[in-house]
C-alpha cells in the first residue's frame, strides 16, 4: 500500500471516529434531557400520588368503633410512620371494607379500599426511595 493510500484510509478513519464521536456526544445531551424530564415528571407525580392517598384516607375514616383499627393505621400511613407489619394488617382490613356491605360503609368507601392499597404501596415505596 503507497502512501497516499495509507493517508486516504486514515483520513476516512478519522472522518468517521469524528463522525461517531459527535454522534456520542449529541446521545449523551439528549440522555440528559430526558433525565431532567423524568426528575421533573417525578416531582410532580409523588405529590399526586400523596394526595390521592390522603384523600382516600380521608374517605375511609369512619366514626363507628369496630373501624378504630383501620382509622388508626390509615392515620400512621398519612404520616409515613407505618411498619411493614402495620401496612400489611391495613390490606387485610381494606379488603375486608372492599366487601363490607354493611348499611353505613357506601360503595365509594369500597370501592376507595379496593384502590387503597396499590396507593399507599405507591407512596412508602416513593417516600422510601427519597429518604435513600
Amino acid at each position: 500500500m503507497s502512501t497516499v493510500e495509507i493517508g486516504i484510509v486514515i483520513a476516512a478513519f478519522s472522518v468517521l471516529l469524528t463522525a461517531l464521536l459527535a454522534f456520542v456526544v449529541r446521545l449523551n445531551a439528549r440522555l440528559n434531557d430526558f433525565d431532567k424530564i423524568i426528575t421533573r415528571l417525578d416531582t410532580q407525580v409523588s405529590p399526586l400520588w400523596a394526595q390521592v392517598q390522603a384523600r382516600i384516607s380521608s374517605d375511609l375514616h369512619h366514626p363507628h368503633p369496630r373501624y378504630f383499627e383501620m382509622d388508626t393505621l390509615l392515620e400512621k400511613l398519612e404520616a409515613l410512620k407505618i411498619s411493614d407489619t402495620e401496612r400489611d394488617r391495613l390490606k387485610v382490613l381494606l379488603r375486608e371494607r372492599s366487601v363490607d356491605m354493611h348499611e353505613d360503609i357506601s360503595e365509594s368507601q369500597r370501592q376507595s379500599a379496593k384502590i387503597m392499597s396499590g396507593v399507599m404501596d405507591k407512596v412508602v415505596l416513593e417516600n422510601k426511595g427519597e429518604t435513600k
